[in-house]
């Protein structure tokens, strides 16, 4: 079972830490979670690192999607999303889609967790 959603999205801000190191905290995993891709082969975010060097603003373009998966679990309907899938709907947020496309993927992703039985 999935089991980082947004309430544990939304548990960093409770370790006592200030604002800004919970920033950078989330930064720093969803970096680790896109790195991960990326060593893989399949990196689920559009951010491009090119070839030899990271771009200057790599490390902000993970602050950037903090800020959405705040955004987007600031929703409590959007609290049981995994935050793999979450960070899929920020990144389509980031590029610029529509609610439509939004809503239909969301609706894809809940009748696929429902269908397997991992939707709380």
């Amino acid at each position: 079972m999935f089991s980082f959603d947004g309430n544990d999205w939304n548990k960093i801000n409770t370790y006592g830490i200030s604002d800004k190191d919970s920033g950078k905290v989330k930064a720093m995993f969803l970096k680790s979670i896109y790195e991960v891709g990326l060593f893989n082969g399949a990196p689920m975010l559009n951010i491009n690192t090119g070839v030899s060097k990271l771009p200057d603003n790599y490390n902000a373009d993970f602050a950037a999607y903090a800020d959405l998966l705040d955004k987007f679990y600031s929703n409590n309907n959007n609290l049981n999303f995994p935050v793999f899938f979450a960070l899929k709907i920020a990144d389509m947020m980031k590029s610029g889609a529509g609610d439509t496309e939004i809503n239909n993927y969301k609706l894809a992703i809940v009748v696929k967790l429902k269908e397997q039985g991992l939707w709380r």
